[in-house]
């Protein structure tokens, strides 16, 4: 094999179906990583059923499976400690009562919006759309101020 073939085998091609597919794979993790930080920051970094400050962990109240447009959306999260995650009977895992009067009692608003938007046609997820998302998920973090704040 010559040295220019070499060459060429070591470049990567980024149009191929696998270098794509990492990309997003990357992508889709930032954004994650983003979306959980930006749902602690809105919830002032304590437990929104407790208010303890330790341990503490960033929930999906719609599931993926259920709606993938919601999961990169700060209103779709709650900021809750392991315990209220998924080990206590109280848990946003083993309980829909307790995320519906966590929502009723201290999130009305957010619960109208995920009631109004959990049905939507699912969009397809995108390069374009990720990096949209961690640029809007990014300012919400510098700024810290709420949702509504950044998406206009």
């Amino acid at each position: 094999m010559s040295e220019g073939e070499e060459e060429m085998k070591k470049k990567i091609n980024k149009e191929t179906k696998k270098y794509k597919a990492k990309e997003l794979r990357k992508l889709r993790n930032k954004c994650l990583k983003l979306w959980s930080e930006a749902v602690k920051c809105r919830a002032g970094y304590k437990c929104e059923w407790s208010g303890e400050t330790e341990h503490l962990n960033s929930h999906h109240i719609e599931g993926y499976r259920t709606n993938a447009n919601l999961r990169y959306d700060v209103r779709n999260g709650l900021c809750v400690t392991a315990g209220h995650h998924k080990f206590k009977a109280e848990s946003a895992d083993n309980s829909f009562c307790f995320i519906f009067s966590l929502m009723w009692k201290k999130r009305k608003e957010d619960l109208k919006y995920l009631l109004k938007v959990w049905r939507e046609p699912v969009r397809e997820v995108t390069k374009e759309f990720l990096e949209e998302k961690i640029k809007e998920l990014s300012g919400y973090l510098i700024t810290g101020k709420g949702y509504k704040d950044i998406s206009s």
